[in-house]
């Protein structure tokens, strides 16, 4: 009778109020020689147990809500993790609680730059598992000059943030964005990423570790070097820990000092033969991350394989993996009636093609003045106002602009426009 209680008082205080039930009744049936005072004083000690664990267990949280507009947070700290990369842990002034985000989002910051008027607007991700804390963390590179291509110019806002000192205070957006990994399924999962693209699979990453998720999680990294290798000794200590995780790193330029099968697994690019080489691909989801040109690679690649497109998500930085897949309707009209673009503020007609890329290219190279920020159609900085005519976008927004505008830096035209700038 003792074992027996102690059995049950284990499922009860676990909360498997039914497997103490179905044992009790296993009991009843099995054992003609328990006396009905014993059946009935389990019975009445699961009646008292499931009470107590009801009365113990914490009624559920009150939802958070994300927030509208932009939130004063402070920079609480800065750690370096890889040459020209600073993680920033953020907490609010107001001292409230966080809403939760789902692991892949994005935060989407202002920072205000010397002798502008208008703050910039950047989106980073969120590079740690959601959880119940009181800050969020973001990790950022530091964009150098040339590092976009030749002559182009460092990036103001990751170089502004890297100079702010602790203590330092940022407008901040709610966490948003589609690109996110679906915990509740526990399929196989590949994270690629190339470079700082390490940021939202480490907090996909986390998560699977954090919250003892037995789905396998395979992440191919790469980057040039030792020295820009972020979270060297964190993804060490997580594949150690973790039989589920599996880590491939690839060093495009590895130096004298980097030491293969400590530091790095493989020289040159992160590829999909290399995957193909490692992964049983059959029933594998795929998350990617990195430079357009990485991104464009390896879908391509996956597709050729026999990956379902709907297995493969993907993020690419900016502009560079938003390509026009075809020409819009009015430009199969002809050369003589070539799809207009007119600024009405600025006053001036243009001619799109898809060589033009997006509204937003086609602005800035004519000398239009378009307001920016992540040029991915994300932070929805770039919304202008459509007078007339329709359009379609190269990426799904991140967030849907207000009725009657749309995203200039991810849009194209689908007939003539007029547009409110």
């Amino acid at each position: 009778m003792e074992e027996i209680l102690q059995v049950v008082s284990a499922l009860v205080l676990g909360g498997a109020i039914m497997q103490a039930a179905a044992m009790l009744f296993r009991v009843a049936r099995q054992n003609a020689q328990v006396k009905r005072r014993e059946a009935l004083a389990l019975e009445g000690f699961v009646h008292r147990a499931r009470r107590a664990v009801g009365a113990a267990r914490p009624k559920p949280a009150k939802r958070i809500e994300n927030w509208t507009g932009v939130r004063k947070f402070s920079i609480e700290r800065k750690v370096r993790e890889a040459a020209g990369v600073y993680s920033f842990y953020l907490k609010p002034h107001d001292g409230k609680p966080l809403p939760p985000f789902v692991p892949g989002q994005y935060l989407t910051v202002e920072v205000s730059l010397p002798g502008q008027a208008q703050p910039q607007v950047r989106c980073y991700s969120l590079s740690d598992a959601p959880g119940s804390r009181d800050f969020y963390r973001i990790t950022v590179k530091r964009i150098g000059e040339g590092e976009k291509g030749p002559g182009s110019p460092a990036g103001v806002v990751s170089s502004r943030l890297h100079e702010m000192p602790e203590g330092s205070t940022i407008n901040v957006r709610a966490p948003g964005g589609q690109f996110f990994l679906d915990v509740r399924r526990t399929r196989p999962v590949v994270l690629i990423a190339g470079g700082i693209g390490i940021t939202p699979m480490l907090s996909m990453l986390n998560t699977i570790c954090n919250y003892g998720l037995k789905r396998e999680v395979y992440l191919f990294y790469g980057v040039r070097d030792h020295s820009h290798h972020a979270m060297y000794d964190h993804l060490k200590e997580l594949q150690r820990k973790h039989k589920n995780f599996h880590l491939i790193v690839c060093y495009s330029k590895p130096t004298p000092t980097c030491k293969k099968g400590r530091d790095y697994d493989h020289k040159g690019h992160v590829t999909v033969p290399l995957m193909r080489f490692l992964l049983p691909f059959k029933g594998c989801e795929f998350y990617l991350c990195g430079p357009g040109g990485m991104i464009r690679s390896i879908t391509e690649g996956l597709k050729d394989s026999g990956v379902p497109e709907i297995d493969i998500k993907m993020e690419a930085f900016g502009p560079a993996s938003l390509e026009p897949s075809a020409p819009p309707p009015a430009q199969a009209r002809g050369k003589q009636d070539a799809v207009k673009i007119s600024f009405q503020k600025s006053g001036k007609t243009l001619d799109w093609s898809p060589a033009a890329r997006s509204l937003l290219d086609l602005a800035e190279s004519n000398g239009v003045s378009l307001n920016s920020g992540c040029r991915a159609g994300q932070c929805g900085s770039c919304a202008v106002g459509i007078k007339e005519g329709r359009v379609r976008y190269l990426a799904k927004p991140g967030q849907t602009p207000p009725r009657g505008q749309c995203l200039a830096c991810i849009a194209v035209p689908e007939s003539d426009l007029v547009l409110d700038a």
